[in-house]
Parts: C-alpha cells; structure tokens; sequence
C-alpha cells in the first residue's frame, strides 16, 4: 500500500497564490485517500483563513487548517504546529507562494528506501513572467540548504530530531536557516538525503517596493548562529568559510579599499573592480531583465550589499561566529 503522506503549507496573506497552490496539491496523480494537506495560518487578514474554513470540506483529498496563535509566529512555527496533527509516514512541506507538478507527491514517495530520510526536489521560477527590477526569483536545484518550499522527510527522522529548531536568536524580523538546520540535524541522526530533479514545484516571482527589496538581506541574521551551530556550514555552504557567498567576499575587498585609499593612495579604489565585474557577470536575476535596467539592478545590488555587510556584521558578534 503507498505511504500515507502529510502535506504542510505555512501561509501568510497570500489568498490567491494559496488557493492556486491548494488546486495544484490536490490535483496529484497519488491516490487521494492516501495523503492530506495541512494549512497553518499565521494570522493572515486578506481572507485566506476564511476561505481555508470554507473551502476545508470540499474535494477528495482531506484539508485541515488550523491558526497558529504559539509565541512562534513563524513559518518553522507553522510548521511545527502541522507536525502535530500530521499522520503522514512521509511529510511533505511547500509554500504558499508555490505551486507543484501532478506528480509531485508520487515522485517524492518512489525515491524513498531505508535509511532515506529526506528528499529535495528541484523548484524553477516561471516560464515566461514578468520579472520587474526589484523581484525576487527563487531556483533550487541543488540540496545544500534543504529548501521547504520543496521538501519531503519520513516522519521517523523528523520525530528524532524534534522538528524545527526554535532557539534561533530573537532578531526582532523574521529569520531563515530553520530548513537548512533541520536538513542538518537528520543527517547528523544517520539519515541519507538525495536532490530529486523529478520532484517539481514552481516558485512564483514576487515584486517588491524599493524599501523591501533593500531590507530582504535582513533574513540572512540567522547564518552566523547557523555556523556556530553546525561547523559544517562553514566546509560545505559558506565561501572560503568566512563568506557568505563570493559576492560578499568581493564586497568587503571593495570596503577595505577605502580606508587604504584613504590613507595611502586613491589607487586602492581600484579594489571596486573585481565586486562590479561579478555583479555584471554573475546574478541570475539579471538575465531576465531589459538590458537598460540592469545597471539600475547593479547599483542597487551594490547598495543591498552594504545593507548585507551591515547585517552579517552585527549578527556576527550577536553569535560570536564571524560570517561576512
């Protein structure tokens, strides 16, 4: 008999996007007495949560939705509010602001064997939309940071570990790494993990003011706790260990580079160059924009940097692990 399997979606506003990510979930090609889907809303006021109740009874697959009124207003909190009520032998977990494959669940469920405890799948922004010069576009393909906007575990791993971590420091903004430290904890419990290119969800492009666009970086706060946490984030997800990514490497040349030029020659501007040359070349995000936006996106970005800096920086000596 296939596996029972739970499907958890932490939501937040978003009524339109999870209604269409709701219609994807139950459209699966798994036998539909054979898994349920759990909506735990954080408190949303745009209608999402009255329709959740309406739309709880109808369709085949069972729905349950529930508000999530712990101290832990967060999707991990969410998330560990489905667990609870969860039957599922495998979990699955995506976003509201997704949507996933008709075969999603089934794929998931066929790479399971013994001793496999999770699998990643392959999550790709969509084909053919609009990207503004402010949006965020998400693409997964790879397992490093054990993304839950597309994700399966056994509920055996998960019961061994406790779930998602709720000891990540108070930043006063929500914060991410929940996934990547819950990834990492079933695999240090013995668990084996695979990226699944045939477990397929799509994440929508989201379009942000100016204002929010500068402010996102702030949910990177939690990676240097992350590497204090786990040591192996520093050999196998940050740059030369210390970085966040190369961009941040470059970045904190191009800081150096001015005190040194201010006190020893103007010449050590020059340092600038090797940040500016990877933010023309390198950024995902810009291969879809109009070419005159993507000096727009290049200044920007250099501006978003310093916001980066700034928040590494201090959350740094808040962990007392350096991550820059």
């Amino acid at each position: 008999m296939a596996p029972f399997v739970s499907v958890i979606i932490p939501c937040y506003q978003r009524k339109e996007w999870l209604q269409e990510q709701i219609a994807s979930v139950r459209a699966q090609d798994y036998p539909p007495d054979r898994f349920e889907i759990i909506v735990v809303d954080n408190g949303s006021t745009d209608g999402a949560w009255e329709w959740l109740q309406d739309d709880a009874t109808k369709g085949p697959v069972r729905l349950q939705c529930m508000q999530n009124k712990t101290p832990f207003r967060t999707h991990a909190g969410s998330r560990n509010l489905g667990l609870t009520i969860a039957r599922g032998e495998v979990i699955g977990f995506t976003d509201s602001d997704c949507i996933v494959t008709p075969n999603w669940v089934s794929a998931a469920v066929k790479h399971f064997h013994s001793g496999l405890g999770i699998v990643a799948g392959k999550t790709l922004a969509p084909a053919g939309e609009a990207v503004g010069l402010l949006s965020r576009i998400k693409v997964v393909d790879e397992e490093t940071y054990f993304d839950t906007c597309n994700i399966f575990y056994t509920r055996e791993a998960l019961d061994r570990v406790g779930g998602f971590m709720t000891d990540v420091p108070d930043f006063g903004f929500p914060v991410v790494g929940e996934d990547t430290d819950l990834g990492l904890r079933v695999k240090q419990a013995g668990y084996q993990s695979i990226y699944a290119e045939d477990v397929v969800a799509t994440h929508r492009i989201r379009h942000q003011s100016l204002f929010d666009w500068l402010l996102e970086p702030r949910c990177i706060a939690s990676v240097p706790y992350l590497a204090h946490k786990h040591p192996i984030v520093r050999d196998q997800m940050l740059f030369l260990r210390y970085f966040l990514t190369p961009a941040t490497a470059l970045f904190d040349l191009a800081m150096v580079s001015l005190p040194l030029a201010h006190f020893i020659s103007p010449w050590f501007l020059s340092l600038w160059a090797p940040f500016l040359v990877y933010k023309v070349a390198a950024p995902r995000a810009q291969e879809s924009l109009p070419p005159l936006q993507r000096p727009l996106r290049i200044v920007g970005s250099t501006v978003r940097a310093a916001v980066i800096f700034g928040i590494l920086f201090v959350a740094s000596i808040r962990s007392r692990s350096l991550v820059i």
